[in-house]
């Protein structure tokens, strides 16, 4: 049977107004590990999620392991285009022209962990904000990773890797 880690005080205050029902991120199932045999808990929603931008002239692929809503979609278009193009109005806005005139999102791509919304469709609890395992911010921890990767793309630079997290479940 799956272990359900005790919800704390903090994490139900992180998932307001959520009510859980099933905790993924607490959920623990048996595995076996591929490389080792070793049987070892693993969540049920992954803590690690990959995320890739790929560049083909002036159109960006996002691959993401979340289905994404329309208007969060929206902002991670919004956030890829102002690393690109820029907002020369000011507006918050990313400016139409420059390198960057298409972004796709791939959604479901090499992992899955629900939905990603944005904070104000998380707060009306429909299916899709009900449906995301992160809580209300999820989507802005994925917009820094974007932005993160985004300015690595426009720079031609490496990101700094030196503090990548590893799965809870692999530190013992």
């Amino acid at each position: 049977p799956p272990a359900i880690r005790s919800l704390s005080p903090e994490y139900r205050r992180l998932q307001h107004p959520k009510t859980i029902l099933l905790p993924s991120g607490c959920t623990l199932f048996p595995a076996q590990d591929g490389d080792t045999g070793r049987i070892m808990m693993v969540p049920l929603s992954p803590e690690i999620l990959p995320v890739q931008l790929f560049r083909i002239g002036e159109l960006i692929l996002c691959g993401m392991p979340v289905e994404v809503t329309t208007m969060a979609g929206r902002r991670i278009e919004n956030t890829i285009k102002l690393v690109f193009n820029g907002d020369a109005d000011g507006d918050g806005w990313a400016d139409e022209e420059g390198p960057v005139r298409y972004v796709v999102v791939c959604q479901c791509a090499n992992a899955y962990a629900g939905y990603l919304t944005t904070p104000e469709e998380y707060l009306v609890q429909h299916y899709e904000g009900a449906s995301t395992h992160f809580g209300p911010h999820e989507l802005d921890a994925f917009l820094q990773v974007i932005g993160d990767l985004a300015v690595s793309m426009r720079d031609n630079t490496p990101l700094d890797r030196s503090e990548e997290p590893k799965p809870l479940y692999l530190h013992g």
